[in-house]
């Protein structure tokens, strides 16, 4: 009897375990891809390359509704605990700021978004149980323009979920017990993509799973502040 050896793919251990997609963003222009998996993302409008926090990054050299997404998808529709991870710079409080996004304002389509808000220098992160309302909003004080900022969002359904920026916890609060399964699109840069501008800025290095990291997970993301690879993991 012939085995095929690709039958079976072994289970991710380690950090990787609930590893969703991990983006490094080296590509200078068009598709990036998922280094773990299959979930690349496609360009909409252009968004070019430039020096990153780790390697290069993803640069939205102008505001507008340019980004990267990926359709919906099964895999982040990710309804339980689930973790975001990523390296953020932005140059201006002008406009909204995603670094990571499944939420579109219209039809009850919101799961959940981070992202720096219109007019503020804090990084936001909310998720919606019905897809209408904001069930959990974390928020960071103020931060650094023209400065690479660490970005993590653990979400622990119906318990404590915790946004940490620069590996140090800032904001707490209880979590619905379940996010919404909606339709909208997985994105980077942009959300409501068509309707909401976005500043200019850069983002490297993101990760997401489906389920919450611990501590000692997140502090190697963090590398004492030089970030990771997906090659490091």
């Amino acid at each position: 009897m012939i085995i095929n050896p690709y039958r079976f793919a072994a289970a991710d251990t380690g950090i990787k375990a609930g590893l969703v997609a991990w983006y490094d963003l080296e590509e200078a222009s068009g598709t990036r891809s998922d280094a773990h998996g299959s979930l690349d993302l496609t360009e909409n409008g252009t968004i070019g390359s430039a020096t990153g926090q780790v390697g290069d990054a993803a640069n939205k050299a102008s505001a507008g509704t340019d980004s990267l997404y990926h359709l919906d998808n099964a895999s982040f529709s990710i309804t339980g605990d689930m973790t975001i991870a990523g390296w953020i710079n932005f140059s201006s409080t002008t406009d909204n700021f995603a670094l990571v996004s499944k939420w579109l304002g219209t039809g009850d389509q919101k799961s959940y978004i981070l992202y720096k808000p219109n007019g503020l220098r804090t990084l936001r992160f909310i998720a919606s149980a019905d897809g209408s309302a904001s069930s959990i909003t974390l928020e960071s004080t103020a931060r650094a323009l023209d400065t690479w900022h660490f970005v993590v969002v653990k979400f622990v359904a119906g318990g404590t979920s915790t946004l940490y920026i620069d590996n140090a916890s800032v904001d707490t609060g209880t979590a619905p017990s379940i996010i919404a399964d909606t339709t909208s699109r997985f994105e980077l840069f942009s959300f409501n993509t068509s309707s909401v501008s976005s500043r200019a800025g850069l983002i490297d290095s993101v990760g997401i799973w489906n389920r919450a990291l611990d501590s000692s997970e997140l502090t190697t993301l963090w590398n004492s502040g030089s970030g990771v690879a997906y090659a490091d993991l």
